[in-house]
């Protein structure tokens, strides 16, 4: 177990007998200005009258800890909240496994303690994501100031994991689709083998991050019952520069992988019914758009009340023809739509979207 204060300079290590276990915190948690991150390795019996004593927390929701949770959840109590949350890790033969890891959040502090794994996973895997938090507290590039702060950072390391899984997964659709538009097909057994491992996974992630979601937007509404959660219903404060989203979303991504579109091959997965279909859903969706030509393709501008149908429409060409750079830019009252391809594909471009004005 480790036993940290998080500070404005770093960490501060502890000894377990800093937590007071001689009665002085039983059923009082810190209120100090420095957050309190305690990291248990694994649910169990001893750290469950641990929890107790030291936290007061809820008897099921111990129990929880030790047990694994298939289904992510949040249940809120009158000062804290416990989520349970999963990370992906891709197995052999294409399974993904569900690395749970468990929250105890609140204000002052936060409780983290890794479910239970599969025997097929490396241990070092269900400490990844705090691993990587604790990386960015000790090198002075992450300054939580609550328990809340340092679990976002946790389930943005979360996310991170599962965009990596989505590349690696769709690294493998380009190589399968490679191997057929190249006429290199040799066992057409194999290819609807790793085609079906593929599918299972972007299935499994699917569900993960869906999951996840559902979570926080019950948290979100539980803000009334839990007063320290309000900050998840509280809208971001208006800015005058346009917020750049990328539409194919990288962690961190280096130039080179969000330039990735210019090498990809000039063809479109879909049928000719579907091509018109999609055709004709964009035209649509972009009735009144202004155009202007920007290097290398064009800028649709829009009201912002089509930002969530251009996104998800964008997201499904890219899908069926990611030789398409999209860059969706929220501009106030306006948003921008910019949208790119390589040479070879600029009729493609002009036909789908239009010609600049």
């Amino acid at each position: 177990m480790e036993v940290r204060i998080v500070t404005t300079t770093g960490i501060e290590q502890h000894p377990l007998s800093a937590l007071g276990l001689d009665g002085t915190w039983r059923g009082h948690p810190p209120t100090g200005d420095d957050p309190l991150w305690v990291d248990i390795p694994v649910g169990d019996d001893g750290n469950g009258d641990l929890l107790s004593a030291m936290f007061g927390f809820h008897p099921s929701a111990i129990a929880d800890c030790a047990r694994r949770n298939r289904v992510p959840r949040v249940d809120a109590y009158h000062d804290h909240v416990f989520v349970v949350l999963h990370a992906p890790e891709l197995g052999a033969g294409g399974h993904v496994h569900f690395v749970e890891i468990d929250q105890f959040v609140a204000v002052h502090y936060l409780v983290t303690i890794h479910g239970p794994v599969n025997p097929a996973v490396d241990p070092k895997v269900a400490h990844r994501e705090t691993e990587a938090v604790l990386t960015r507290l000790t090198t002075g590039r992450l300054h939580p100031s609550s328990g809340f702060e340092l679990s976002h950072a946790i389930v943005c390391a979360v996310i991170g994991g599962q965009e990596q899984l989505v590349e690696s997964l769709t690294r493998q659709v380009w190589d399968l689709e490679q191997q057929v538009t190249g006429g290199h097909l040799c066992d057409p057994e194999h290819l609807l083998d790793e085609l079906f491992r593929v599918r299972h996974g972007l299935l499994a992630i699917r569900t993960m991050s869906a999951s996840g979601r559902d979570v926080y937007a019950r948290m979100a509404r539980l803000a009334t019952v839990v007063p320290e959660c309000a900050f998840l219903t509280t809208p971001a404060p208006a800015t005058t520069r346009p917020v750049n989203v990328l539409l194919a979303p990288r962690r961190q991504a280096t130039e080179q992988e969000t330039e990735r579109w210019r090498s990809a091959p000039v063809a479109c997965s879909l049928t000719g019914s579907g091509m018109a279909e999609r055709a004709a859903t964009w035209r649509e969706a972009l009735e009144g758009a202004t155009r202007t030509k920007i290097p290398g393709g064009v800028r649709l501008t829009l009201p912002t009340d089509r930002a969530a149908q251009l996104a998800a429409l964008a997201a499904d060409e890219h899908r069926c023809c990611p030789f398409f750079d999209f860059r969706l830019h929220l501009d106030g009252h306006l948003l921008h739509l910019e949208i790119r391809a390589p040479a070879d594909g600029t009729g493609l471009l002009t036909e789908l979207f239009g010609p600049p004005a």
